[in-house]
Formats: structure tokens, sequence, C-alpha cells
């Protein structure tokens, strides 16, 4: 619309040849909020105010017009308590859907002693649960998880410390309380066809039939493959998040006498938690690379590695899984995975309670 704007005067009075009466530049504006008289400008377009006047100051009505589209009405100043939805600086950030704010995220006091993730310190937190407590993990809630080759040793020793798991595939509807678990269909080495799996899964249940939802990835997804897995986790994670349903995260598993296999795992787990730091998370990196006795490190060329003490050998072989090569495999021995199990029972406790 230009400066002046022509307009027809009705009326048979008129004549032909007079003069159309004129509109002020003032009214015709698309930048100004309101007339002269105060009236609302008609022609105002919120997305033409610039953000700096002709003399280089500051543009008192631009926060009527947002970068993202929203705005706040013309004219109303920003000390009036109508807060724009979009940014404005009185309107508190979205709640994560992930979690109740008013359920304070759980400490452990163990490796690396971070809010809301669960290692090391988790295995004594579960032992010292009474019965009833641990038993709403069965009774309370509907926890899944999907998962493979690791997976299926935490899940047989979740068995094995009497916490029965509910077999599923990724195709099954939820109709108990309890845990399930089940493999994916999604091959190892695929990880960001692993994610999708999962949630599609979640979200098909719904938050009716599945209040908690966990996936792990395989130690063949990360390596090489990082900026993709994270990517589909990140996407996944939010559309199980917008059905209302919690996630428990779970850091990926390492193998034994590979550092470069290991350094980008550690990648993903520092990505993890920082991407995801009100959530439920458990640690099985942390814990599988920390001695059982005496609490040491195992690290191998500046990486994490899990422990020798804690992987499948023939001395305490994986239940399902056979006896780990010697270098490149990352299974857990049978009682380790018991010892271990309890940790993760106690995040999927923690996010489900």
């Amino acid at each position: 619309m230009g400066g002046v704007v022509a307009v027809m005067a009705l009326g048979a009075a008129c004549s032909t040849n007079q003069e159309p009466p004129t509109v002020t530049n003032e009214e015709a504006s698309t930048t100004e909020p309101t007339l002269a008289d105060g009236a609302p400008n008609p022609n105002f377009d919120p997305r033409t105010v610039p953000p700096i006047l002709a003399d280089g100051a500051p543009n008192p009505i631009f926060d009527a017009a947002l970068p993202d589209g929203a705005f706040i009405d013309a004219g109303v100043p920003r000390d009036s308590g109508r807060a724009d939805a979009g940014r404005d600086a009185t309107t508190p950030p979205p709640v994560d859907a992930g979690r109740d704010t008013s359920t304070p995220p759980p400490v452990d006091s163990g490796n690396p002693g971070t809010p809301g993730v669960i290692s090391n310190a988790g295995i004594a937190a579960w032992d010292a649960l009474a019965a009833a407590e641990k038993a709403k993990v069965n009774t309370q809630f509907t926890s899944a998880f999907l998962h493979q080759s690791v997976g299926q040793d935490l899940e047989d020793a979740i068995d094995a410390n009497g916490f029965n798991a509910e077999f599923i595939t990724s195709g099954s509807t939820l109709s108990k309380k309890g845990f399930h678990g089940g493999l994916v269909s999604t091959p190892n080495g695929n990880g960001p066809g692993k994610a999708t799996e999962w949630s599609n899964f979640a979200t098909r249940n719904g938050s009716a039939r599945l209040q908690v939802a966990i996936m792990k990835f395989g130690y063949a997804e990360i390596s090489g493959n990082l900026t993709s897995v994270q990517n589909a986790y990140v996407t996944s994670v939010a559309a199980v998040k917008a059905a209302g349903i919690k996630v428990v995260h779970v850091t990926p598993p390492l193998v034994y006498n590979s550092a470069t296999d290991n350094a980008p795992k550690m990648a993903m787990r520092t990505w993890m938690l920082a991407t995801f730091p009100n959530d439920v998370t458990f640690d099985l990196m942390d814990v599988e690379s920390t001695e059982p006795v005496g609490g040491a490190r195992c690290m191998r060329g500046g990486s994490w590695e899990i422990c020798n003490s804690v992987r499948s050998t023939s001395g305490c072989p994986s239940v399902g899984q056979g006896v780990d090569a010697p270098s490149g495999q990352g299974h857990l021995c049978g009682t380790q995975a018991r010892r271990i199990s309890k940790a993760f029972l106690y995040a999927i406790y923690q996010a489900g309670k």
C-alpha cells in the first residue's frame, strides 16, 4: 500500500470531477500501531516494524512484532502484565514433559553424582528400599524396555532378582502393570531405526497403557554414526514425551580392549546427560566401567571400558549371550548383571513412582 491512498466517497451529491479526500501518511502507514486520535490503525502490520528508528534510537513499539510471529497488542506497555506467550521475560519457561516438576530428581552419590543420574549408588539405594516400595515397579505403573544384546543381560538379571519381565515385541499392545522387556526388530548397527521403532511402539500404546518408556542402544550403533543417532534419538524422545510418557535414558554400553570404539560412546553419554538433565538416566556406562571391588575406573587409551571383572568371560559368562571375544564386545557376566540391574530397577522406580 502506498504512502497516499485514494478512497471513494459515497453519495449522489458527490461531483464526478471532485478531488477525492486523502489519508495522511500516518493513517496509511503499516508500521504505526495507532492513529493520531488514538484509534487502532487498520493498516498496521507488525511484521514491518523496524527495531531501530531513523535516528538510531530503539523503536519503542518493536516488541509488538516478534521474529517468531507472536506479538503484543500494539500500544500495550511491557510492564502492563500482558505478557507475550512467545518470549516475554515474565513468562515462565515451558515445563519439560518428562518429569513432574513437583518431584525432585533423584541424586546419585556415585560417579558422576549428577542429579537425575542413577549409577553405582543406585545399587545400594535399591537394596535399601522396603519391599512395598520395590513392588511398585510391578504393581503401580507400566514400564517397557526395548533393546538388543546387553539389554537382554539386564532383562535376564531383573528376572533373576525376582521381578518378572513380561515379554513384548515392538508390535505388542500393553495390558498390565509391571516391567516389560523385549528385542527390537531393527538390526544392530542401525541406531536411528531402533529409536524410531521404539518411539512408534510407545506412542501407539499411549500414556493410558504405558507410563515409562526405555530403550538402549547397543555398542554397535555409535561408532562412526554419532550425529545421526543423536538426531534420531532426540526426535524420538520428543515424540514419546509429547504422548505423556516418561522416559528413562540408558547410556550406551562399552566394549573391552577397544579404545577407539569406546571414545564415541563416551561422547554419546556426555551429550545424553547434557541434553536430558531433568529426566532419569541409568548410567550403565559408568557402572560397568567401575571395578566392583575398590571402585577403580577401568580405562584404556584415554577412554573408559567395561571392566574385565564385569564382562562376560569363561569364568563368569553372560546368561544368554555366551562368552565374549577377547576384544570388541561387552556383554555382562551373569553375576555382575544381577548386581548392576538393581541400579536399573532403581532408575525405573524413580521415574515411575
